[in-house]
């Protein structure tokens, strides 16, 4: 995954030469992003593995504070499956507050359980 200019992330394959070359540029929140300049689309996508910090029982998921994939699934006519992968710990029973623009998981795995969350 890379982020382009406009704060939207956008998928790229990355195969084994890659990690061997090392071709990784930083990007400005620290992590590591494959230097290519364009990839697919999240409409693209079948399915998004999504980080999360938190989610409670109706999908709300609390990310990691930049809006990326919020903006991202915003501007896609086709949604993939969104899935988190969380500790138990992080699967919260109250409700979390949800604003117009989250966008909500589709399903959460944790090590002892599947969530499904309806629409």
């Amino acid at each position: 995954m890379i982020c382009s200019m406009n704060q939207r992330l956008v998928w790229v394959k990355i195969n084994k030469n890659q990690y061997l070359s090392r071709r990784f540029s930083h990007h400005p929140l620290g992590m590591k992003e494959p230097m290519a300049t364009r990839g697919k689309h999240v409409a693209q996508l079948d399915l998004l593995l999504m980080p999360l910090l938190a989610c409670d029982h109706y999908g709300t998921r609390i990310g990691m504070g930049g809006g990326y994939y919020d903006r991202t699934l915003a501007s896609a006519k086709h949604k993939p499956y969104r899935l988190g992968l969380a500790h138990q710990f992080q699967f919260i029973e109250h409700t979390l507050e949800r604003q117009s623009w989250d966008q909500p998981l589709d399903g959460l795995l944790t090590p002892q359980h599947f969530y499904y969350f309806k629409r």
